[in-house]
């Protein structure tokens, strides 16, 4: 469907139809869903009870074909947040006066985060990302990385950090499976709130 979706925009924009951008957004915007009732905004124990709920959906459906999206493509990738506390106060992400965080038990534990992996996989998901807030802040890291590099179908882990303490669990993360390092912060250092951040940052590169 993708594909087609693909196609249909490259028609839409040849001189040969001489669509309007406006035709062209008509033509490939998806319906909104009306809803007869307004939306509720779930409490932070709704959610978990929700997400709960969505386990056990997706524990009965092993075996079942893999995950789409709307456009029909097939996912093969699982991003999950460790936490949201971070050792940077970076101007791009954290305003300066910073941001309400959530209480380390509302946070996915190490069972939780494995939990989800295996249902994922059974599914087709073969590749998974962690990430944060900053993801090397969590005790168990090592722990959680080898879990899920240990899950049957798993064959990509890797994790997006900035690297401010990553000498300390790299030998170890590779060691338990990890496979790819990324590094989403820049190295110019008007870009750090903390000017000390950058150096500290290519000591450890």
């Amino acid at each position: 469907m993708s594909r087609q979706l693909g196609k249909n925009l490259i028609q839409l924009s040849t001189p040969r139809t001489k669509s309007t951008t406006e035709e062209i957004v008509k033509n490939l915007t998806v319906p909104l869903i009306e809803h007869s009732q307004p939306l509720k905004i779930l409490t932070p124990d709704e959610k978990r009870k929700a997400v709960q709920l969505k386990l056990q959906e997706i524990e009965h459906q092993k075996g079942q074909p893999p995950f789409y999206d709307m456009f029909m493509r097939e996912h093969s990738y699982l991003r999950i947040s460790l936490t949201e506390k971070c050792n940077f106060r970076c101007l791009y992400c954290m305003p300066a006066e910073g941001v309400p965080l959530k209480p380390k038990d509302k946070m996915l534990n190490n069972e939780e985060v494995l939990r989800l992996v295996r249902l994922f996989a059974d599914h087709g998901i073969d590749k998974v990302r962690l990430t944060g807030g900053e993801p090397t802040i969590r005790k168990d890291i090592v722990q959680i990385v080898e879990g899920i590099a240990s899950t049957p179908g798993i064959k990509d882990v890797g994790i997006t950090t900035n690297g401010l303490v990553l000498s300390r669990f790299l030998p170890d993360l590779k060691n338990a499976g990890l496979t790819k390092v990324r590094n989403m912060i820049t190295v110019e250092p008007s870009h750090y709130q903390l000017r000390a951040n950058l150096s500290r940052l290519l000591c450890k590169i």
